[in-house]
């Protein structure tokens, strides 16, 4: 096959390559796609602005306006890692992408799809999928049960602005690391049962016999604005590293029912919550915790007493005006602290004497700082940011002990 190579503003890229003394990079296009080498990404971005790369991905191809699926592809290599398609294709047919043995990533934007059981045979290697629509949600995408069976390597699942409701039973990967569900329709979280059968275990009669072991670490259901209800056990016998619920109008209180039975991360920023949901972090022993972009105002001392797990909190863009006095107290685990874009200032009291031994970064940036207090009660702390505020003059005495 030819490869015509980009018009002349890659032509300098691939010289400047060479001149370097690294390999020679390669971009060319075929009818609607773009084909290049990964380091060539950043530079070609505007061309190919929906195909964002995995890590180690070193090929990519980068289609746009298909609508002939199996036409456009025709011109696509076979060995490359990551392929982007963006177009209007109704139905995805069976092993459309059984050629192409070294690809890793598949992100497609394809408008409303049916997707045929075999359409994924052949992707043996592949590790990310994603499903996308980016204009207001939401499409419908049929997915039959078998359709990710194919997939013994996935590790990361995504939609993004979809409706899987006519969508039951799927069965997921046990290679899976990460599914996301962005701006869907979900109304509770009692949903993700139906659409994924071996997401938690089942104790029906007539279920599998195989033992079940939780494989999932992070779930992603952020953006799903119906998104109300939690439901009993919805989670029931998960184990996460990570639960995302950030834009959701979720109470997280409903957690505590759900059946989760480990949690590490909990993201809830531009929830609307207006209090530390302590009770949430009590129950996990979360590690880190994070609730920026809300509206809490105050956080009192009863609000800290079952945070005592926490390594990691923030608190960015809430309206807190103080700190209680016992605040590093109660947070004996600490590690990172981000407090910025709050209203703090002008002078952040922290009180001298209630030393920890812990806090490494501190994040005060924004905060309508004019004077800076003494933060010799931290010792270790290796990062203080101060950015945007109102500081003029910055003593000794206010980093003694910074060692």
């Amino acid at each position: 096959m030819e490869r015509l190579l980009l018009s002349s503003y890659v032509l300098p890229l691939l010289l400047l390559d060479l001149m370097n003394g690294g390999l020679m990079s390669q971009a060319w296009t075929v009818p609607d796609c773009t084909i290049a080498d990964s380091s060539l990404l950043s530079n070609l971005s505007f061309y190919v602005p929906f195909c964002p790369l995995a890590p180690g991905l070193h090929t990519f191809a980068s289609c746009s306006n298909v609508k002939d699926l199996t036409q456009t592809l025709r011109a696509v290599p076979w060995d490359i890692q990551a392929l982007c398609l963006q177009g209007m294709v109704p139905i995805l047919p069976a092993k459309e992408f059984a050629r192409f043995t070294f690809l890793q990533l598949l992100r497609l934007q394809l408008g409303t799809l049916k997707i045929t059981s075999e359409a994924f045979q052949g992707l043996n290697q592949l590790q990310y999928l994603s499903f996308e629509h980016h204009v207001p949600c939401c499409l419908s995408l049929l997915l039959p049960p078998d359709a990710l069976e194919p997939l013994t390597f996935l590790s990361n699942l995504s939609f993004q602005g979809y409706c899987l409701n006519y969508s039951q039973n799927i069965q997921l990967p046990i290679s899976l690391r990460h599914l996301a569900l962005r701006h869907s329709c979900l109304r509770e979280l009692q949903e993700l049962q139906g659409l994924f059968s071996n997401l938690v275990p089942s104790f029906s009669p007539t279920a599998s016999p195989r033992p079940w072991s939780p494989f999932l670490e992070v779930l992603d259901l952020s953006s799903n604005l119906q998104m109300n209800q939690v439901g009993v056990r919805a989670l029931n016998g998960l184990q996460l590293h990570s639960l995302i619920l950030d834009g959701t109008p979720l109470n997280a209180l409903g957690l505590l029912g759900s059946g989760l039975l480990h949690l590490d991360f909990l993201s809830l920023m531009g929830t609307g919550m207006e209090k530390l949901p302590g009770n949430v972090s009590g129950y996990f022993e979360l590690r880190a915790l994070d609730i920026g972009r809300n509206g809490i105002q105050n956080i009192e001392d009863g609000d800290l007493s079952s945070c005592h797990s926490l390594e990691y909190l923030s608190l960015q863009v809430n309206s807190l005006k103080f700190l209680p006095i016992k605040f590093l107290n109660a947070l004996p685990q600490l590690q990172r602290l981000n407090l910025s874009m709050n209203k703090l200032g002008p002078a952040l009291v922290l009180i001298d004497g209630l030393v920890s031994t812990n806090l490494r970064v501190l994040d005060l940036s924004h905060n309508e700082l004019c004077v800076l207090g003494a933060f010799s009660f931290i010792p270790q702390l290796e990062e203080l940011w101060l950015s945007g505020n109102n500081i003029s003059n910055v003593s000794s005495e206010s980093l003694e002990g910074l060692k």
